[in-house]
């Protein structure tokens, strides 16, 4: 043989590696495992899940098919795997290569019999079947790889290689990126809540409205961005990067739309994601305002006047025309109370997405039921159980979940300026509603409360005793008359309506 024809490869074989000489240009299989030795004499993997071929380090095999490795190698009494072997393999007549085999396996290791079919003669090469007491273990196969495979599998390598070294160069930039929300950072919602939390008691009829969907694997596919998954799967970026720790990322703000969180992440097609468990509204099983309310278990004065008000263009009516919401640059396409993202169908919205009352319903509770259980969620990571949550009164509950609503977990529950989830946690620890009333309303800018704030402070003083709603309105009285003032210029009617709804209160 020609030695700058082969190339030395490293055989795994249990916790031992055995270097062995190797043809350039052939292609061995074993349990549905592909590899194959470019004409540079690099190691190729193919996985068959994704159609993708990667560079690999060693052959994993079993001692017995390591043996009848050995034993086509023997083929030409040469030390190593040649084309020639597998020529010569593929010529002998069944008995022969049987009986050739024989001589290396061990004790108790057989080729299978004739009429298994599992030993067959290829066009350039051979397959085997090889058994153990008559149970069969496995498939070998090997090959002179075609030019067409060989240039596939080169051209894979180097591709993914160019990929690892831009990962590589900019590795920097996307670990602990310092203007990530802090829940990022530290990867504060663990996976394994998400793989077995239950939330809610679905065997109840309260959410009989309710299905739960099992966590899963997703494999990535050409063009896939994490934006694109986690819009396509409904669920939030936190969730997304809490299940998959692995992923380095970044945060970008969009410069023309500050409320746009962009998480950017190397993902290749062929890498394999997870997918957090999740409910789902049931297709047309909410219609109205009262559907909504039995399948989120949340307040109905909550969603009728504070969401219901705050988020549609005009209150109480839902949008059934997308529609930019320019708060910020161009704005968020936005339909129905507030939704954002895609349409019942995981289509994105466009422009020209239109929708009935009743879908506007169903998206509405949609997203309060992902907000609340992305509210418990982080709430239990920070000290603060679910057996906990569910003493809160309802409409303090309903409150805190406006805040991941209203301002998203990021914003909403790592605000810097007053240290939300440690007020909350001490406050709902110490069973003090009233505190905890004001804190949830206090977090909405540095200078007062806006005018959500306002509505989702009047909702969570429901159901405060009198005495107790005196000390919530004493403590945020300045705030709001600031807010008031402040609208007077902009939304005259906006800051009546809201004096009123405030001077109700008493």
């Amino acid at each position: 043989m020609t030695d700058n024809n082969f190339v030395n490869i490293k055989i795994k074989v249990g916790n031992d590696y055995k270097s062995v000489s190797i043809e350039k240009g052939i292609s061995f299989e074993n349990n549905g495992a592909q590899y194959l030795i470019d004409k540079e004499g690099n190691l190729h993997r193919f996985d068959k899940t994704t159609n993708i071929w990667s560079s690999a380090k060693s052959i994993d095999m079993t001692n017995y098919q390591y043996q009848v490795f050995c034993a086509i190698a023997d083929n030409d009494k040469e030390d190593g795997l040649s084309k020639t072997d597998i020529e010569k393999a593929g010529k002998l007549n069944e008995k022969e290569l049987n009986d050739d085999i024989k001589k290396n396996l061990p004790v108790g290791y057989s080729v299978e019999s004739e009429d298994s079919g599992n030993t067959k003669k290829l066009k350039n090469g051979v397959q085997i079947g090889i058994s153990l007491n008559d149970k069969h273990q496995a498939g070998l196969k090997f090959e002179i790889a075609s030019k067409d495979k060989i240039k596939q599998a080169t051209r894979a390598a180097v591709e993914k290689a160019e990929r690892e070294k831009t990962d590589e160069a900019n590795k920097n930039k996307f670990v602990n990126n310092p203007d990530a929300p802090q829940v990022l950072q530290n990867n504060l919602l663990k996976t394994s809540f998400f793989e077995n939390f239950d939330i809610f008691n679905l065997h109840n009829s309260q959410y009989e409205n309710v299905e739960y969907i099992e966590p899963e694997i997703y494999t990535v596919e050409k063009g896939d961005i994490p934006d694109s998954i986690i819009k396509k799967y409904g669920i939030d970026f936190f969730e997304f990067f809490a299940v998959n720790p692995d992923l380095k990322y970044k945060v970008e703000y969009s410069p023309t739309e500050q409320a746009e969180i962009s998480m950017i992440s190397y993902i290749h097609p062929g890498d394999k994601l997870n997918i957090p468990a999740r409910y789902k509204i049931k297709p047309g099983s909410v219609k109205n305002l009262d559907d909504v309310v039995k399948a989120t278990g949340v307040s109905k004065e909550y969603i009728q006047d504070v969401l219901m008000q705050i988020e549609p263009k005009v209150p109480g009516q839902p949008d059934l025309q997308a529609y930019y919401d320019k708060v910020n640059g161009k704005g968020v396409l936005t339909i129905g109370f507030g939704h954002t993202g895609r349409d019942l169908n995981g289509e994105p919205l466009t422009i020209d997405t239109t929708i009935t009352e009743e879908q506007a319903y169903e998206l509405l509770a949609q997203d309060i039921l992902n907000n609340k259980v992305r509210t418990i969620a982080y709430l239990e990571q920070n000290g603060i159980s679910k057996k906990d949550f569910d003493k809160v009164p309802a409409s303090l509950q309903s409150a805190i979940i406006d805040v991941a609503y209203n301002k998203g977990i990021f914003d909403g529950f790592e605000n810097n300026h007053h240290n939300f989830t440690n007020q909350l946690k001490e406050d709902l620890n110490n069973g003090d509603y009233v505190m905890a009333t004001i804190h949830t309303n206090r977090i909405s800018n540095v200078v007062g409360l806006e005018k959500r704030s306002m509505f989702r402070l009047i909702s969570a003083m429901d159901d405060l005793s009198a005495k107790d709603k005196k000390q919530v309105r004493d403590s945020a009285q300045a705030e709001v008359q600031r807010v008031i003032q402040r609208l007077k210029t902009n939304s005259p009617g906006e800051a009546e309506k809201l004096k009123e709804a405030w001077n109700n209160l008493e």
